[in-house]
C-alpha cells in the first residue's frame, strides 16, 4: 500500500511535470509571435508607410474618425455623400465602405492618446497589421490546442508566421481587409469549437463571444460573405453526415442571430443583404437547426436524410442559377472566383493583377511543405471524421479552393493549410516518437525500424525549417512600401532612388489648387485623394465601371474626344505614370529608353484600358510586343502599334513626350533606323503569324495638355494642366 508522503510526492511529481511541460509551451508560444511579429515589422526600417493602395482608404477613414474623438465611430454611420473620391458624384462612405479596419486604427490611436503615447495615426496604422498578424500565431494555436492537441496548435503556429502569402498580407503597412478579418476569423472558430465543444452552461458565453468576434469579421472584410456560408456549409454537411448535436445546433443559431443583427445594422449591407443569394444557404441551416432542436425526436434522428434531399434540390438550384445567370446580389467577384473562366468575360475584373488564376508553382512557392502536410492530414480527418475535424476540413477545401482561382485568395487559406499542416505534423511526429520508444513494429510488409522513424523526424523539421533558410521571406517583408518604391520590384540594396510617387503628391498637394479635380488611372486614385488632399474622378474601389470606361476612353482617344470627356468631370489636371527603362539589349549599346516590359506603368495598362473602353481586341490598334535583338541577344519590348489610333492616343503623347528626363525614346523612327545600322532587329507577329519589321508610330505633341511637373528623380510622374480652348 502507498504511503501518504509517496502519494503527494506522486502528485506533485506529476504537478511541477504539468506546470513545466506549460511553461515551456508559453515560451515557445511567445518565441514564435516574436519572430512573427519582427519579420512583419521589418518594412518600417524604409519609414512609417501605408503600402498598396486601398490601406490610404482605411486611413482616411481612420483619421476622419480620430478628428472626431471617441464619438466619431457613430458617426460614422451616418457620413454622406465625400466628393473628395468619383467626382462629380462623389461617394457614399457608410452605404459604400466597411469600417472595421478604420475603427481598429482610429481605437488603437485614440487608446494611446489615452495613455499619453505621443504617436501619429500614420504610424499606428503602419503597424496595427503587423500586430494581428502576429496574433494570428496565438488564435491558431488555441484553435489547434480546441481541435486536436497543444503541440499540434504550436506547429500551426509556426507555419503561419513564417508564411509567405500570409505575411505579404499582414505586413507592417498593409492597413486593410484582410490582416485585420482573417485572425478574427480564426479566433471566432475557436470560439465556435469552444462552444460545441465545452459543458452546456458555458455554450451561451463561447457562442457569444464566437458571434460577435465573427459579426466584426462582417464590419471589415468585403468577403465576408464567404465566411458566412462556410459556417452554414459546414452545418449543412454535419446534418448531412450524421455529425451533428444539440450543442452544435444551438452555438450555430446563437452566433448567426448575432452575425445577422450586426448585418441589418450595417449601412452597407443591410437588411436587403439577407433576401439575396448570399444568404441562402444560412436561411435554409437555420430552417435544419430549428427543426432539429423543437421538431421532435423522429425529425431529429431522420436530419440527414433531410438534408440529402435538400442537397439534390440545391445542385439543382446551382445548375439552373448558372445556366439563367440571375445571381441575386453575387458580386462579378464572387462569381469569378466560383467561376475561373468567367473572369476573361469581365475586363475590370480581370485588369487587376491580385485577381489571375495562380499556377501551382506560385502555390507551392507560398506554401511549400505545409500544403503537403496539410492534405496528408486531410486524408487522415476524413477517414476519422468528428465534428471538430469537418470543420477544419470544410475551412480547408474551401478556402484552397479559392486561393486556386484567384492569386488574392492565398492569404484566405493560410490558415486552413497551417492549421491542418500543424495537425498532419502532430501526427507523425506522435507516430514516429512512438516507434522509436519500441524496438520496432510489424507491418503488413514487415518492420519499421527506429532509424525509419528518426529519419522522419528529421525530414519533418527541415520541411517546418524550410521557409526561413530560402531567401524569399525577405522579399516578402524587407521590401518597402509601394509608395516609396513608385510601384516597382526592389532588391534589399534599395536606396531610396525611386521617391517619384512621394514627389509628385507633395507637389501635388503644395502647388494644385484645393477646389482642382484630377484624371489618372484608376490604381492611383487613393494616393491622389488622401495622399495628395485633392479630388479624384476614380480609384481602387472600382465602384462605378461606367466613370472607369470613360478614363480609358479619354486617355486612349484624340484631344478633341478626351477634352469633352473631362470636361463632364470639372477635370484641371491629368496624372499618368510611366517608370521608363532601356531594354536589356541595348544597355551596352545605346541608350534609348521603353516603357517598363513588365507593365507596371500606364503604357502597360493601356492594353485594360483598350478592352475596358473599347471590348477584347481592341489592344491590337494600341500595343504591340517587338523583339528587339542584336547577335544572340533578344529583348521583348511593348511598343505603340503603327496605327492611327495609337498615334493620337493622349496618353501615349503624354507618356512618349520628350523632356530633359527622358530625351531618347525606342519608339522614335531615327532612333529604330540608327539601331539598324549597327545589326539591331525590330519585328512582331503579324496577324499571319509570320515576323514582320516594325515601324513605330508618328507620335504627335499635344495641343491642350501642358505639362507642369515632371516627378523627382526619374520622370515617371507627369502632371499636366488641362488647356481648355475658349467656348467651341
Amino acid at each position: 500500500m502507498i504511503s501518504l508522503s509517496a502519494r503527494f510526492k506522486q502528485t506533485l511529481v506529476k504537478g511541477l511535470k504539468q506546470n513545466i511541460l506549460t511553461i515551456i509551451k508559453v515560451i515557445l508560444l511567445a518565441l514564435i509571435f516574436s519572430a512573427a511579429l519582427l519579420i512583419r515589422l521589418a518594412p518600417t526600417k524604409w519609414g512609417y508607410y501605408l503600402t498598396e493602395f486601398d490601406p490610404y482608404y482605411q486611413y482616411y477613414m481612420a483619421s476622419w474618425v480620430a478628428d472626431h474623438g471617441w464619438k466619431g465611430f457613430l458617426e460614422w454611420f451616418h457620413w454622406g455623400i465625400d466628393k473628395h473620391f468619383w467626382y462629380p458624384y462623389g461617394r457614399n462612405i457608410s452605404k459604400s465602405s466597411l469600417p472595421g479596419v478604420a475603427f481598429a486604427g482610429a481605437f488603437a490611436y485614440l487608446f494611446l492618446k489615452g495613455l499619453g503615447i505621443k504617436i501619429s495615426l500614420m504610424k499606428v496604422c503602419c503597424i496595427v497589421p503587423a500586430v494581428m498578424g502576429a496574433l494570428t500565431t496565438i488564435f491558431i494555436f488555441l484553435l489547434g490546442s480546441a481541435i486536436m492537441s497543444d503541440i499540434a496548435g504550436l506547429i500551426s503556429a509556426l507555419i503561419i508566421a513564417l508564411n509567405y502569402a500570409y505575411i505579404s498580407r499582414t505586413i507592417a503597412g498593409f492597413f486593410d481587409d484582410e490582416a485585420i478579418s482573417i485572425p478574427l476569423l480564426v479566433l471566432g472558430l475557436f470560439f465556435f469549437v469552444k462552444a460545441f465543444k465545452s459543458r452546456k452552461r458555458y455554450l451561451p458565453f463561447w457562442a457569444i463571444l464566437s458571434g460577435l468576434v465573427l459579426s466584426y469579421v462582417v464590419y471589415t472584410w468585403g468577403a465576408s460573405t464567404y465566411m458566412i456560408n462556410l459556417l452554414a456549409l459546414y452545418v449543412f454537411l454535419a446534418f448531412l453526415l450524421k455529425k451533428e448535436d444539440r450543442k452544435l445546433a444551438a452555438s450555430y443559431l446563437i452566433l448567426m442571430s448575432i452575425i445577422t443583427l450586426s448585418i441589418i445594422a450595417l449601412p452597407r449591407r443591410g437588411f436587403h443583404y439577407l433576401t439575396t443569394v448570399n444568404y441562402y444557404l444560412v436561411w435554409l441551416t437555420i430552417a435544419l437547426t430549428l427543426l432539429y432542436l423543437f421538431g421532435g425526436k423522429r425529425l431529429s434522428e431522420n436530419m440527414h436524410k433531410i438534408a440529402g434531399a435538400i442537397l439534390i434540390i440545391v445542385i439543382i438550384g446551382v445548375v439552373v442559377l448558372f445556366i439563367t445567370k440571375r445571381f441575386y446580389g453575387l458580386s462579378s467577384r464572387y462569381l469569378s472566383v466560383l467561376d475561373p473562366f468567367l473572369r476573361s468575360k469581365i475586363p475590370l475584373v480581370a485588369s487587376v493583377g491580385e485577381h489571375r488564376v495562380p499556377t501551382w508553382a506560385s502555390l507551392f512557392l507560398d506554401f511549400q511543405g505545409a500544403l503537403i502536410l496539410a492534405f496528408f492530414e486531410l486524408y487522415f480527418d476524413i477517414r476519422s471524421l468528428n465534428k471538430e475535424n469537418l470543420l477544419a476540413i470544410t475551412y480547408f477545401v474551401t478556402s484552397f479552393y479559392a486561393a486556386c482561382s484567384m492569386v488574392r485568395l492565398a492569404v484566405l487559406s493560410a490558415p486552413a493549410i497551417a492549421l491542418l499542416a500543424g495537425m498532419g505534423s502532430y501526427r507523425l511526429f506522435e507516430e514516429s516518437f512512438s516507434l522509436i520508444s519500441e524496438k520496432f513494429k510489424k507491418t503488413k510488409k514487415g518492420a519499421v525500424r527506429k532509424e525509419h522513424a528518426a529519419i522522419t523526424i528529421v525530414l519533418l523539421f527541415i520541411i517546418l525549417a524550410l521557409p526561413v533558410a530560402l531567401p524569399y521571406i525577405s522579399s516578402y517583408s524587407a521590401s518597402p512600401a509601394l509608395i516609396v518604391s513608385s510601384s516597382l520590384p526592389v532588391s534589399r540594396a534599395y536606396n531610396y532612388e525611386l521617391l517619384d510617387w512621394l514627389s509628385a503628391l507633395e507637389w501635388i498637394r503644395d502647388n494644385v489648387p484645393p477646389n482642382a479635380v484630377i484624371v489618372s488611372w484608376w490604381d492611383y486614385g487613393y494616393w491622389i485623394s488622401v495622399m495628395g488632399n485633392r479630388t479624384s474622378v476614380c480609384d481602387n474601389g472600382t465602384i462605378n465601371a461606367t466613370q472607369i470606361r470613360l478614363v480609358a476612353t479619354a486617355f486612349l482617344s484624340n484631344e478633341t474626344v478626351a477634352l469633352k470627356i473631362l470636361k463632364k468631370f470639372n477635370a484641371n489636371y491629368v496624372v499618368v505614370f510611366e517608370p521608363y527603362q532601356v531594354p536589356r539589349v541595348l544597355y551596352n549599346y545605346y541608350y534609348a529608353m521603353a516603357p517598363n516590359p513588365q507593365g507596371y506603368g500606364d503604357f502597360g495598362k493601356s492594353t485594360w484600358m483598350a478592352r475596358i473602353a473599347f471590348g477584347y481586341g481592341a489592344e491590337d490598334e494600341y500595343l504591340v510586343d517587338v523583339r528587339v535583338s542584336h547577335g544572340q541577344s533578344v529583348s521583348i519590348v511593348l511598343l505603340p502599334a503603327n496605327t492611327e489610333r495609337a498615334a493620337n492616343a493622349v496618353l501615349y503623347k503624354m507618356i512618349f513626350m520628350h523632356t530633359s528626363k527622358t530625351p531618347v525614346f525606342i519608339i522614335d523612327q531615327g532612333v529604330i533606323e540608327y539601331l539598324k545600322n549597327y545589326g539591331f532587329q525590330f519585328k512582331y507577329v503579324g496577324k499571319n503569324g509570320t515576323l514582320v519589321d516594325y515601324t513605330p508610330p508618328k507620335i504627335g505633341s499635344l495641343k491642350y495638355f501642358k505639362l507642369v511637373y515632371e516627378s523627382e528623380p526619374n520622370g515617371y510622374v507627369r502632371i499636366f494642366k488641362i488647356m481648355y480652348p475658349e467656348e467651341e
